[in-house]
């Protein structure tokens, strides 16, 4: 969302990560997250399904990270897929 909306929060006063310290920034702060998911997963549940988040993951990442306009949108989807799964995941893991 940062992404998609940087020049108009720009534009008004807005001071989000992705305005503050650029695009690539805040790219590669998403990326990293998208990372760490696994990490977390492995900490809170030892090897389990919860760490398949990171295939998905990753192909979200690559969609942020090569998106512009309005196919940020799609992105905004599919990220609140990936944390739908995310929980699916964590639950299997119980």
């Amino acid at each position: 969302n940062n992404l998609r909306d940087m020049q108009t929060d720009a534009a008004v006063g807005k001071r989000t990560f992705a305005v503050r310290f650029g695009k690539r920034a805040a790219e590669v702060g998403y990326v990293l997250i998208v990372l760490l998911m696994p990490l977390f997963a492995y900490l809170a549940f030892g090897w389990s399904p919860a760490m398949l988040i990171l295939l998905p993951g990753l192909l979200l990442a690559w969609r942020v990270v090569h998106a512009s306009g309005a196919a940020y949108n799609r992105c905004l989807l599919y990220a609140g897929l990936s944390n739908l799964l995310y929980v699916l995941l964590a639950l299997l893991s119980l």
